[in-house]
């Protein structure tokens, strides 16, 4: 298998006098941009794990090392790394302390000595490399041109590029306000020729920093899962899946050692337990450790015979088709999982290509989607998926998304929108504001905010920061790291412009109003009753009022509301909420009694629904171990109503009277149909 050919890329660096001068308005110098766009390239190659092999040359440094230099030819010049190397952050932390010198170098001289740096090192590995030349200089330095025709063949004949990174050549102005000397001017015409002839690219800083400010990911090619694909049992059809779209994820944090090299790092995994007698936690050993499932407070163990007899046998790898659908029936919020895939044929299976083409467009044909089982390897966890048909005039394929099973569909309702019903005029303002919004390219403009060029600036900021500590490990980290990523994010100002009007508009069609916030009471109001009428049924939000504070003033509004007239079909209703206030663990069990009196007075006329009740409510005391409570129920004779002989119960207003309920309950229900709930 042949190997993928990799990038040498050899840097040329000027850090000579010249590089002084000021490149914009904001006050850098034309050192101080080469050295923040070299930094992003290297960064990029970092955190995209590039295979890449760099070379690195500065130029008009005060020494002179390279292997070319005799007394008067190629000085100051000097190779900085000895051999090609991956992008680490030793090369990245020595650009970041470069600074400038009082000498100058000829840049012709610097791309003779990085031409011949690249032949040397890939002596024999010619074939695999591809090769890149990038220079950062302002140019503005003496050159002797007399072997500019020999270095643009060796460009040439040696297949580099050649990548120049730098001034502005289309003006004569240097920021400032400026204008150019004659030698940056004599320089930018002859490197010009250079990237003319030799089929290269030049670009200013202007042009190079936002395709640098990005951090790309690791590339990774494209890898298919080979499987069968089962329609029926006579029809089986080889298939490639590959990834389409997909999640990727972040860079995991790793744990190293970086005083000894050689070192390692030893984890050790420790199983403790808490002891009640002592109060501190026991380390135990790993073989007194089982494995267990947890339900409540139940712990049910499992050996591992009852884990391998437990374990669910899906089968083979493979699709497997279940059957058709109507394509309305699966809605894009039922799609779940990371990712979808592309469902291909093998290129060299002709007959398979054919099967996989007819299955396609018959489910096209019939705006049907296919649903299948995935089984990724023998005997993993089964998905199930939808297969998408896809017809276009160049192919025919199917696209996979993963389904939900029944346990993953959550059903959230919200608040109906049939009272909102806005007029033409409204509706009008809004496809306006939408039109004004829209981002489509037109003929003379690009596409603004092209989702293929949109990286998540989430992950952005993570690397600028990692890219930061690693520079400066003892540093904070500045706000402008922040500020970088959150200017990406505000809305291009020639759309806002645009759309302010429509804005405008839309704030007069739709007035809003600030609605005082209504005092919290502890009368509820019901519709069609004011709520300072003494005569207002008690709607069920009280009780929840009372469940969610177990106090005595919630209690005693309770207690109080019960004794008025309230309606059969709301005592069924408010039967949960009263469960929850008798099952609290902080509510006085005398509270609970007096509950029940008024509520055993208001049921006297329907006896079967507070017997039903009140026997649910014994089942609750006894399943959470409180039947002390149930007792003092029984011994006041509140556990059943007698469905013959229950008279009305008087109402006696009096809150200080509690006690005369007791009494008056008790010689009502004395004689009791059949046993008592006990």
């Amino acid at each position: 298998m042949s190997r993928k050919p990799r990038e040498v890329i050899v840097f040329l660096l000027d850090v000579g006098k010249n590089m002084q001068q000021l490149c914009n308005n904001a006050g850098e110098t034309f050192f101080q941009s080469s050295k923040e766009c070299l930094s992003q390239i290297i960064q990029r190659k970092i955190f995209s794990v590039s295979r890449d092999e760099l070379g690195f040359i500065i130029f008009g440094s005060e020494k002179t090392e390279n292997p070319l230099a005799s007394k008067d030819e190629y000085r100051n010049i000097t190779v900085v790394t000895e051999n090609l190397q991956l992008a680490n952050w030793d090369l990245m932390k020595y650009i970041h302390e470069l600074d400038c010198s009082e000498f100058y170098a000829d840049w012709l001289d610097a791309i003779v000595v990085a031409m011949d740096f690249m032949k040397v090192k890939t002596a024999g590995f010619h074939s695999i490399f591809h090769f890149k030349i990038v220079m950062f200089s302002n140019f503005a330095c003496p050159v002797f041109d007399s072997q500019v025709d020999v270095i643009i063949e060796g460009l040439k004949s040696s297949n580099i590029s050649f990548v120049v990174i730098g001034p502005d050549i289309l003006t004569l102005e240097c920021p400032p306000g400026t204008i150019k000397s004659e030698d940056q001017q004599a320089g930018e015409n002859l490197v010009s020729k250079i990237v003319r002839r030799a089929d290269g690219v030049i670009c200013s800083f202007e042009e190079a920093f936002p395709e640098l400010m990005y951090f790309q990911r690791k590339n990774v090619k494209p890898t298919p899962w080979n499987a069968l694909f089962t329609i029926s049992e006579k029809i089986k059809i080889p298939i490639q899946m590959f990834k389409k779209v997909t999640e990727p994820p972040y860079r995991k944090w790793c744990s190293k050692v970086i005083d000894d090299e050689d070192a390692a790092v030893i984890k050790e995994k420790a199983y403790v337990r808490f002891d009640q007698e002592r109060e501190t936690m026991v380390e135990v050993s790993k073989y007194d450790v089982i494995s267990a499932y947890q339900f409540g407070s139940t712990v049910v163990p499992y050996s591992n015979i009852d884990k391998e007899s437990m374990r669910y046998s899906t089968g083979a790898k493979g699709l497997f088709f279940i059957g058709c659908t109507r394509r309305h029936k699966i809605p894009l919020h039922l799609l779940i999982g990371k990712g979808s895939y592309v469902v291909l044929t093998r290129p060299d299976d002709n007959v398979a290509k054919e099967v996989l083409e007819a299955f396609v467009q018959a489910l096209f044909e019939r705006n049907c989607v296919g649903v299948a089982r995935r089984i990724y390897s023998n005997n993993s966890t089964t998905t199930m998926g939808a297969l998408f048909p896809v017809v276009t005039e160049e192919s025919r394929y199917l696209v996979y998304a993963q389904l939900p099973f029944a346990e993953d569909e959550h059903l959230y309702k919200f608040p109906s929108l049939a009272d909102m019903k806005p007029t033409d005029e409204q509706n009008e303002a809004v496809d306006d504001l939408i039109d004004s919004m829209d981002l489509d390219a037109s003929d003379t403009e690009p596409e603004k905010y092209d989702i293929t060029k949109i990286y998540d600036h989430n992950e952005q900021y993570v690397f600028r920061c990692l890219g930061y500590k690693a520079l400066c490990p003892d540093a904070v980290l500045p706000d402008e790291l922040a500020e970088k990523g959150l200017n990406l994010l505000k809305a291009d100002p020639i759309m806002l412009e645009v759309c302010q009007s429509q804005l405008e508009r839309i704030k007069n069609i739709f007035p809003l109003e600030e609605v005082p916030e209504k005092p919290k009471r502890k009368a509820f109001r019901k519709r069609g009753f004011d709520e300072n009428d003494d005569d207002v049924p008690v709607s069920t939000s009280l009780f929840k009022t009372s469940i969610a504070t177990s106090s005595v003033d919630s209690s005693q509004d309770l207690i109080s509301s019960l004794r008025q007239n309230i309606p059969v079909d709301e005592i069924q209703k408010i039967e949960s909420d009263i469960n929850y206030i008798v099952g609290g663990s902080s509510v006085d069990p005398s509270k609970i009694l007096t509950i029940l009196r008024d509520l055993c007075r208001i049921c006297s006329n329907i006896p079967n629904v507070y017997n039903q009740w009140v026997k649910n409510l014994k089942d609750h005391f006894h399943q959470s171990n409180n039947s002390q409570i149930w007792e003092k129920i029984v011994e006041e004779n509140l556990n059943s109503i007698d469905e013959h002989k229950a008279p009305e119960i008087p109402n006696n207003e009096d809150d200080d009277a509690d006690s005369q309920y007791g009494t008056q309950t008790s010689g009502c229900i004395d004689d009791l149909v059949g046993t008592e709930i006990m």
